[in-house]
């Protein structure tokens, strides 16, 4: 079971960016970084496709064209909704919890 998605959860995060998918490529998905929060990230990055699921925690699907917001710990993208398609309230949470960085 996931915790409540929070700045204070947010904010620990090694890495944090919004990206849009490129492209897809099997199990390989390369990400465009649009904007950075945390961390030292390239102009592109390079992701695994998670499968399709609802359970929480699982990873993520991506979509080609779509912006993501993702946080990471090292090569490990923090999910139960801490990472995921960019809305407006997940936006003003990273925003929130990397202001300071």
């Amino acid at each position: 079971m996931c915790s409540p998605v929070t700045a204070a959860a947010l904010a620990p995060a090694q890495l944090a960016f919004r990206a849009e998918v490129r492209s897809i490529d099997r199990r390989t998905v390369t990400l465009r970084v649009l904007e950075r929060f945390a961390g030292e990230v390239g102009d592109s990055v390079t992701v695994g496709q998670g499968r399709e699921s609802a359970v929480d925690g699982a990873p993520i699907a991506f979509e080609t064209g779509v912006d993501y917001l993702i946080a990471a710990d090292g090569d490990t993208i923090l999910t139960c909704g801490l990472s995921g398609q960019s809305s407006p309230e997940l936006a003003a949470l990273y925003r929130e919890a990397f202001a300071r960085q």
